[in-house]
């Protein structure tokens, strides 16, 4: 068994600092190996360090899961030191950035490391600061605390997830008091076979290096790695240096040998001597001995008590004699002073009465060129001597409150790192874990309305917030803006092509087309192309109402692409991209549909180059009308989608969307799913906080399935299974608060939001 002891000095006039003194045991196959520095140690703090850290201690354990080399230990180690003495904030904050980097160290190294040589480790560090003692547990260690004699073990029986398995270290965070005399202990999880009592009696041993000693022989046949350290109250500055001195003494007594240094370094006050036997005293000049004296043995036991009698005269009288010499000072000084007084009174008498006694009066004494005094401005000079009180007031108020502040600030923050300890401790998936994390965030909200800047704080949000998204199963979205139309309108709708976007707003009246580049991103967000107008003549007839529109390709007999705008009296307008006028304005043409024609359209849609239309004013019910083409044109009759005479509850439906399925979106938020006119199953449910009101549907036609839904009044996008089970909730910062519309790619993994006005693009998860 091995070890190695260190001491943390600390300033020794401050009535609460400690000094740590720290060992560490390394047993392999019941051999001690020679050094455990690598994987247990105190941590010295480097040259430059963030503020605030400056009073604080810090303790590195690693337990590695599989024989490693000693080099990555000292990796390990130099990460964690380098982060946390560089990170500012809280303690707990630090320890949480030194844990992930060091669990992205060696997750990086093991994604570069073949299988079989991959290695992991179990991470704890702790931190004195004061009367506080911070732990931090990542993986498989153990750590027990001895605090006033009472043995506190902080770790859980399950062990954690080990570093280097992910990307997030999965930590617990502990916090206890210390006092002096307190000793703490992380160790390897094989030391919890021990047991506490057995545990209790070894580290109420005298100092580290004997508990260290002591931990081998009560954990027989077990492999471990230790660390123990124990705090006491630092020396006084007069105590440290009366230490000094007596070193220095017995170090040059050391070197020196001789006798002659008898006479410059006398024989230590503290040390009595005694006789080799009680009650015999020393050999003689003759070499005989004897019985002790009677009056020898009393003197001898007499001699240390009146040697401390001695010292506590003499420091009585020594203080004595300061206060008397700092009464003597006084009492001179204040003689001094009534003198001086005296004697200026007395000459100002003289003058006086010598100038009022009757003779020649003194010559004047010669004019000097001496410069007249400044007039004094009594405007200004009562200014600043208002000022200046004021001035100081205002100071010591602001330090005051800025004070009061970071208080409140550091109160809040330690209330939420409870909350997040124990959320953490509650499991990922609870509901009990979703409460804690929830207490925590207002928490953290808090703090940042007391200090909004603080970085400490956008950490801990950030760390609540990703815990909070992985429960909810929320997608943070960056948005890229392709375009802006003013005001908001839940009455447009987003069609998508291939190289483009397409509004309709049924309620101004137009249709616009917003160009993509190969990425899917809009070419210039400032160029948005009017298509048509409601009222605009198109081939001798003037365009009425817009209802919608669809994206039609060139397949299932249609001969070209195009835009398909449905009109209210079932008229229909088509674009084509391809084709434009001499003066390049688009190029319009109306499209004939053959009856019976719809009574009521509400939504169309297209599929493999057949057009749909939803009639919610059929007789008896709703109905869906499929076109079928013939060229670029529908010649024939519309066939029925449902069966004759129309399905009952479809009067109530306001959106349709079609990728083989057809799914039809009703006023109340609810979505059926069908296929050849017939129910598929399909129930919205496990969507957290429910659905608000939808303000749009889309599917991809070539899609994997998802159904898309816009939920305005919760901020999000809502992401469905094929069978309507909640997959996954979109949300994009300081987006989705009015949602319009949707169109989705899933084939590029993009989707299109109008939100606001504004026309967004986004990348799927």
């Amino acid at each position: 068994m091995s070890g190695a002891d260190a001491r943390s000095a600390v300033d020794g006039t401050r009535p609460d600092a400690f000094e740590a003194s720290v060992a560490t045991v390394c047993v392999a196959h019941g051999t001690a190996l020679d050094d455990a520095a690598p994987f247990a140690a105190g941590l010295s703090p480097p040259t430059r360090i963030a503020p605030g850290r400056q009073e604080e201690h810090l303790l590195f354990f690693l337990h590695p899961t599989a024989a490693v080399t000693p080099s990555l230990g000292w990796e390990l180690q130099g990460v964690v030191t380098q982060v946390y003495w560089a990170t500012g904030g809280s303690v707990t904050a630090a320890l949480r950035r030194a844990a992930a980097a060091a669990n992205r160290t060696l997750t990086d190294r093991n994604l570069e490391t073949d299988p079989s040589q991959r290695w992991y480790a179990g991470l704890a560090c702790a931190v004195l600061r004061r009367g506080d003692l911070f732990l931090l547990r990542a993986g498989p260690t153990w750590a027990c605390v001895l605090h006033r004699g009472r043995l506190t073990c902080v770790s859980e029986r399950e062990d954690l997830a080990p570093l280097g398995i992910g990307p997030a270290a999965d930590v617990r965070l502990h916090h206890v008091s210390a006092a002096p005399g307190d000793t703490l202990l992380l160790a390897s999880p094989a030391l919890r076979a021990v047991g506490e009592k057995r545990l209790l009696r070894v580290l109420e041993g005298r100092d580290v290096r004997a508990i260290t000693e002591g931990l081998g022989p009560v954990a027989p046949g077990l492999d471990f790695t230790a660390l123990v350290v124990r705090w006491e109250r630092a020396p006084t500055l007069e105590a440290a240096r009366a230490e000094r001195a007596l070193r220095v003494y017995h170090s040059e007594r050391r070197v020196s040998g001789s006798e002659l240094d008898e006479e410059r370094y006398p024989a230590d006050p503290r040390k009595e001597q005694k006789s080799p036997v009680d009650g015999v005293r020393a050999a003689g000049p003759d070499g005989d001995f004897g019985p002790e004296p009677f009056l020898e043995k009393v003197r001898r036991v007499m001699q240390p008590v009146v040697a401390s009698v001695r010292r506590m005269v003499v420091t009585a009288l020594g203080g004595a004699a300061c206060g008397l010499g700092y009464v003597w000072h006084a009492g001179a000084a204040l003689g001094a002073g009534l003198v001086a007084l005296g004697r200026w009174v007395a000459a100002a008498m003289g003058v006086t009465v010598r100038s009022m006694l009757p003779g020649v009066q003194s010559p004047r004494s010669r004019p000097t060129n001496r410069r007249p005094a400044p007039k004094e401005n009594r405007t200004i000079s009562l200014v600043v001597a208002i000022a200046i009180p004021l001035i100081v007031v205002g100071l010591t108020t602001l330090a005051y409150v800025r004070l009061a502040a970071q208080s409140r600030f550091e109160s809040v923050i330690t209330r939420a790192e409870e909350q997040i300890t124990l959320a953490q401790a509650a499991g990922v998936d609870s509901e009990q874990a979703r409460a804690h994390w929830e207490k925590a965030l207002q928490q953290i909200e808090a703090a940042a309305g007391i200090q909004p800047d603080e970085p400490s704080a956008r950490v801990l949000q950030d760390q609540v917030q990703d815990a909070l998204d992985r429960i909810d199963s929320v997608e943070r979205l960056a948005l890229t803006p392709l375009a802006d139309f003013g005001s908001s309108n839940q009455e447009r709708r987003l069609i998508r092509s291939g190289q483009a976007l397409f509004v309709l707003d049924s309620r101004d009246g137009w249709g616009a087309r917003v160009s993509l580049d190969g990425e899917g991103r809009g070419s210039d967000p400032e160029v948005a192309l009017v298509l048509v107008r409601t009222g605009q003549r198109v081939e001798g007839k003037d365009v009425g109402r817009l209802i919608d529109g669809t994206w039609v390709g060139a397949e299932g007999g249609r001969r070209a692409a195009a835009l398909l705008v449905l009109e209210d009296d079932a008229g229909l307008v088509s674009y084509d991209p391809a084709w434009e006028t001499e003066g390049g304005t688009p190029h319009l043409s109306r499209v004939k549909l053959s009856p019976p024609l719809p009574n009521t359209p509400v939504a169309a849609g297209s599929y493999q180059g057949q057009f749909y239309i939803l009639d919610t004013g059929a007789e008896l019910g709703g109905q869906i009308w499929r076109y079928r083409p013939l060229g670029d044109g529908y010649p024939h009759p519309p066939e029925p989608y449902f069966p004759l005479p129309g399905r009952k509850g479809l009067e109530k439906a306001v959106d349709m969307a079609i990728d083989g399925h057809i799914y039809v979106l009703y006023d109340d938020g609810r979505v059926e799913k069908f296929l050849g006119g017939e129910p598929v199953g399909f129930e919205i449910r496990g969507v957290p906080e429910g659905i608000g009101e939808v303000t749009g549907f889309a599917v991809d036609p070539r899609g994997g399935g998802f159904v898309y839904l816009a939920d305005p009044d919760n901020r999000r996008v809502v992401q469905l299974e094929s069978d309507g089970r909640f997959a996954a909730q979109l949300r994009a910062e300081g987006g989705f608060e009015a949602l319009e519309a949707l169109a989705v790619n899933e084939a590029e993994g993009r989707l299109y939001v109008l939100d606001g006005g504004r026309l967004y693009a986004g990348s799927l998860p």
